[in-house]
């Protein structure tokens, strides 16, 4: 019996090809925002004279004034802000509880203290209180920090999330 010839077909798992940019690192935790994707996964980074950088998402502390937070939640008070420009909207944070945020806007994006302006349980993750308590961290799914003391132009390669927030990636 003589083989067949096959087929191969080939699609994307997350929707989106690995995405390929090089940053001019100016000094060490420098960071980097992501303007063509509302957020990344899969984020590598290396510097040119050879170097793995590890990479750190950015945060920004909840702060809710004593008035607990619920699932349906859309207004999140923040402080201790990401020392860089996250943009005014259309990103994702993540919980410490894993559930994912869509921001539509940010009352202060270059600034520490804001009202976030969410879509919560996005891309198939499930809306609730935990995460978002006083004190608790989210993280800027769009923005990192380069944590070498290397200098040297950085390559990083990342898998953009899909900009339709509906999306049942993580169900």
């Amino acid at each position: 019996m003589a083989a067949a010839k096959k087929t191969v077909t080939y699609f994307n798992l997350v929707g989106e090809v690995t995405k390929v940019g090089i940053v001019a690192k100016a000094t060490q935790h420098d960071w980097v925002v992501l303007d063509d994707v509302p957020g990344a996964i899969d984020v590598t980074a290396r510097n040119l004279a050879g170097g793995l950088e590890s990479h750190v998402y950015g945060k920004v502390q909840v702060n809710n004034g004593g008035t607990a937070y619920t699932a349906t939640s859309t207004s999140i008070a923040y402080d201790n802000g990401a020392p860089a420009s996250t943009g005014t909207g259309n990103y994702y944070a993540m919980t410490d509880e894993g559930e994912i945020v869509y921001v539509i806007k940010d009352s202060a994006p270059t600034a520490d203290t804001g009202t976030l302006t969410v879509v919560r349980g996005c891309l198939g993750t499930t809306a609730k209180a935990d995460g978002v308590a006083d004190g608790d961290w989210l993280y800027l799914l769009n923005v990192f920090t380069l944590a070498s003391a290397a200098t040297t132009p950085t390559i990083i390669t990342y898998k953009g999330l899909p900009e339709d927030y509906g999306v049942p990636l993580f169900s």
